[in-house]
């Protein structure tokens, strides 16, 4: 069996599940993961899985991104400031605030519709399309496009708020 004939195997396997909404429903605090959580494990190995997502809820400027479906997004290939202002170690640190690339992104997804207790900004969007690279903490490292078939990450950068990053 080759190296790429069960990579290719997992993903048409990953992407059935996630179809099918594997596994069961869970059940938790967050906006939509009252819905059925898919198969973050799966998402994982499978490089590339594709998914939708309609966004509920905006952390800061490059995630994470809590969609309806139940996956958290995390932006890859820019970072931003977290909002107390502070940059992770090893990131690279933009000069724009977190706050403002946070309201950056919340813009680009239609605007803010209140907040959650959590501190959350609830967001109504349409449906994206994405593409997970692979999962960090509890949340999905992935490339999106909006309806309008913009690619966000892009559309961030060209705020001038983050910066690009592996």
């Amino acid at each position: 069996m080759s190296l790429l004939w069960a990579r290719n195997t997992l993903i048409s396997v990953s992407a059935a599940l996630w179809e099918v909404g594997w596994p069961e429903a869970t059940q938790d605090a967050s906006p939509g993961r009252n819905r059925k959580a898919y198969g973050m494990s799966f998402l994982t190995l499978a490089a590339s899985a594709a998914f939708l997502c309609t966004p509920v809820a905006v952390w800061d400027g490059d995630g994470p991104i809590w969609c309806a479906e139940g996956p958290k997004i995390r932006l890859g290939s820019i970072a931003a400031r977290e909002l107390d202002g502070s940059c992770r170690a090893g990131h690279p640190c933009p000069r724009s605030s977190g706050v403002e690339s946070r309201d950056a992104l919340v813009a680009l997804l239609g605007g803010a519709k209140g907040r959650l207790s959590t501190g959350h900004v609830k967001v109504s969007a349409p449906q994206m399309r994405c593409r997970a690279s692979h999962q960090s903490y509890d949340r999905v490292v992935a490339s999106c496009r909006l309806s309008d078939g913009r690619d966000l990450g892009a559309a961030m950068l060209r705020t001038g708020t983050v910066v690009r990053w592996r």
